[in-house]
């Protein structure tokens, strides 16, 4: 694990900050819901996500600040999605939060937009594998049923 991020699981007051990365209109563009959502129907659903047994929330802290989140969605498969805050874009965070995530499961898969060059070079830098196409890619981690 990079030894400078800290993972630690999300709470309600980290709310705000959810809220403000989600509704970022890249995160937007690049989500499976591209909608901007409205602040009751967040802490609504982040009280019930925090909750839920099949699923985590993390918060990735660099030097005591959010800088990512890392979430995983546990059903037939475990799937991954993360977030770098906006003004952290472009600085190579991205490639470390993959890693973590390698590290935290590593049997998982995650769909991605096609137009999401970033985050497929990011993948398939961390050894991740393309294993299927469509709306959404399909990509496995080297420990999932399916990748190369």
């Amino acid at each position: 694990m990079d030894r400078d991020l800290v993972v630690r699981p999300a709470t309600l007051e980290d709310a705000r900050l959810l809220f403000d990365w989600r509704n970022d209109p890249v995160t937007r563009a690049m989500s499976r819901d591209t909608a901007e959502i409205a602040w009751e129907s967040h802490v609504a659903w982040l009280d019930r996500a925090l909750r839920r047994r099949d699923l985590r929330i993390h918060i990735v802290e660099q030097e005591g600040e959010p800088v990512a989140t890392i979430r995983f969605d546990y059903g037939e498969e475990v799937e991954f999605s993360w977030n770098v805050a906006p003004a952290r874009r472009g600085t190579g965070l991205a490639a470390k939060v993959a890693a973590l995530m390698l590290e935290m499961e590593p049997a998982m898969v995650g769909y991605i937009r096609p137009e999401n060059v970033a985050a497929k070079r990011i993948c398939a830098r961390a050894g991740m594998a393309r294993i299927a196409s469509g709306e959404f890619e399909k990509w496995a981690a080297p420990g999932t049923k399916g990748a190369a």
